[in-house]
């Protein structure tokens, strides 16, 4: 059990690198409303044909809340990929907290206190509100102060949404025991549902979808597919308080490389911001050492 664990953790960690540097392409050339709707349809017909392959059709009244929840997470994805398009690495630094979020809720609502109880973990997390703090808490021109609070705006609401959706998505696999299958199929049904809300809202959205570059939402479809199967399958395994944290703080580590090399968002880093990275990452590894 521990070995599949860890497959199911570092497997997820992986995805999240790796899917992160795409939605980040897709979000600096693509129309993102447009974008975010083609990719949760592709990722709901993905969802329902597995479904159909594995022979686990549902349509149970229990089961539509999930539906509910994936149209919410539709929000979330969309505050992600505005934040994601100003800054990857900025964006996965302060990702993790969601996950804190969730774990806390989980600490109040699922018996699992345990978690805050640690020392270290609460270290860790003061040291990434402080590298957070150094990153929005600088000097800067009128235009670059304005783009500043409007990644932190994306990001906190990202966070938000993102922390009450892990949370719930551990009640569906622990409390309703929601087979795999049945959970992706019907959470990316309702985010297809609420990224029409958004393409609806957001109509007015200049850009055209069908670029040279579309092709890479596909990419991104499968990917989200795998991630959220990963984090669901790891909520089945282990409390909330464990796989979260290594998860997501891991795949923040990944994430922030990816950003600085091949976005080359390292460029023209302030000594305040080197420094907020570094405390930062500081604060990753002491969460992520802290749950061994």
């Amino acid at each position: 059990m521990e070995s599949l664990v860890f497959l199911v953790i570092a497997s997820q960690i992986a995805i999240v690198a790796i899917v992160s540097g795409v939605l980040k392409s897709i979000a600096n050339t693509l129309p993102k409303a447009k974008a975010l709707c083609l990719q949760f349809a592709i990722a709901a017909a993905i969802a329902w044909l597995a479904i159909l392959a594995f022979g686990q059709i549902r349509f149970e009244l229990r089961l539509l809340p999930i539906l509910a929840v994936g149209a919410v997470n539709a929000f979330g994805a969309y505050a992600q990929w505005q934040a994601l398009a100003l800054s990857l690495s900025k964006t996965a630094l302060v990702t993790p907290l969601g996950g804190v979020l969730a774990a806390l809720l989980a600490a109040i609502f699922l018996d699992e206190a345990k978690l805050y109880q640690n020392f270290w973990f609460l270290g860790g997390i003061l040291l990434l509100f402080f590298s957070i703090f150094l990153i929005v808490k600088k000097k800067r021109g009128k235009a670059e102060g304005n783009a500043s609070l409007k990644w932190l705006f994306w990001a906190g609401v990202m966070i938000g949404i993102v922390g009450i959706v892990i949370f719930i998505m551990k009640y569906f696999a622990f409390a309703l025991e929601v087979p795999r299958a049945n959970f992706l199929g019907y959470w990316y049904a309702g985010a297809f549902l609420g990224s029409l809300l958004i393409a609806f809202i957001r109509r007015k959205e200049q850009g055209e979808l069908f670029q040279p570059t579309v092709w890479k939402v596909p990419i991104a479809s499968l990917l989200i597919f795998l991630s959220l199967l990963t984090q669901y399958w790891a909520l089945q395994l282990v409390p909330l308080g464990l796989a979260v944290p290594i998860s997501s703080f891991g795949g923040a580590a990944l994430t922030i490389l990816v950003g600085w090399w091949v976005f080359k968002e390292r460029k023209g880093l302030t000594a305040q911001e080197k420094a907020a990275f570094i405390l930062g990452g500081f604060g990753l590894a002491i969460i992520i050492i802290s749950q061994q």
